[in-house]
């Protein structure tokens, strides 16, 4: 999530807004999703080496939307205080 990447904001506010209508499921997703990157991860390890970069590109999109869902309240903030908002 450092450096110039893809504007995730919209995906940031989908996710407040369901983490805020189930907080028990948006838990139960957010483990959920950090476990299946760390499975793409491991799998990466594994890819035979003609099938590697798309293996790495599998893995770090999942690490990337894993880190957004994990980490959407702070970016929330951070957007608000970006746009004047508290």
């Amino acid at each position: 999530m450092a450096g110039a990447g893809p504007d995730y904001s919209g995906l940031v506010k989908a996710a407040m807004s369901l983490r805020m209508q189930a907080p028990e499921a948006w838990d139960d997703m957010v483990t959920e999703m950090q476990r299946y990157a760390a499975q793409v991860a491991g799998q990466m390890v594994g890819a035979p080496i003609d099938l590697l970069q798309r293996a790495q590109g599998m893995a770090l999109a999942t690490h990337e939307l894993a880190a957004v869902f994990r980490d959407a309240a702070k970016l929330a903030e951070q957007m608000g205080q970006r746009h004047g908002r508290r």
